[in-house]
């Protein structure tokens, strides 16, 4: 098979995404700087079972077992691609082969090794990979608005009653109803009009919940 009909990424842009997406952006760069600061201590403490007393080393290897954990789930292919790696086709491996014989060097060698030949290889994940973790990061998204939401409900609900109840304040100021008012409008109404300091996060959420709820009943 060529190289253009397989579709690849890097392990260590995999990693980072993922540090990312368990650790939020600031964490998350922290604990991928730490790794490529680090890589062949932290790997040598795994395999010895002796844990670095450093605030990340737990960190990395939970994002390690994740991608794992989701490459063999997923029945994700696992790719060696040896240097020059523009030119050269990726070689596919099995799971097994990957995580008894080769991860760890690779792990600690930031995802390219070297072997005696002089050889580079660098490790290399199906593009597929990328499509796991979208869809993971969808869920986390709507679980936490969802959350959001639940926590906000009483107030969401006191707030859309009183824009209700001056509805006609809207028609009067803007000559149009509060359910077609721009966001900006619609701030400008809440804070000014109706004289109420929810916070930009509230108030949008309403407008947002307001025009939705428009094209859903039109």
């Amino acid at each position: 098979m060529s190289k253009s009909n397989i579709k690849t990424i890097p392990f260590l842009d995999v990693f980072l995404d993922y540090c990312v997406f368990h650790f939020g952006k600031e964490k998350g760069a922290k604990i991928y700087s730490y790794f490529i600061e680090k890589s062949e201590f932290i790997i040598a403490s795994m395999i010895a079972n002796d844990p670095l007393h450093d605030e990340h080393f737990l960190d990395v290897r939970f994002i390690l077992q994740e991608i794992e954990s989701d490459v063999f789930k997923n029945d994700i292919s696992i790719y060696y691609v040896e240097c020059p790696y523009k030119t050269n086709s990726p070689i596919k491996i099995t799971f097994t082969d990957f995580i008894h014989k080769n991860n760890h060097k690779f792990y600690a060698k930031k995802g390219q090794y070297t072997n005696d030949s002089l050889s580079s290889t660098r490790l290399d994940f199906d593009i597929k990979i990328m499509d796991v973790l979208n869809k993971k990061n969808t869920k986390k998204n709507a679980h936490n608005h969802a959350k959001w939401r639940n926590k906000h409900t009483q107030r969401l609900d006191q707030l859309l009653n009183l824009v209700e109840e001056n509805a006609e304040k809207s028609i009067q100021r803007y000559k149009k109803s509060f359910r077609e008012l721009t966001r900006d409008e619609f701030r400008e109404f809440i804070e000014k009009e109706l004289q109420q300091n929810d916070g930009q996060h509230i108030v949008d959420h309403l407008w947002y919940e307001v025009k939705n709820d428009t094209s859903e009943n039109s």
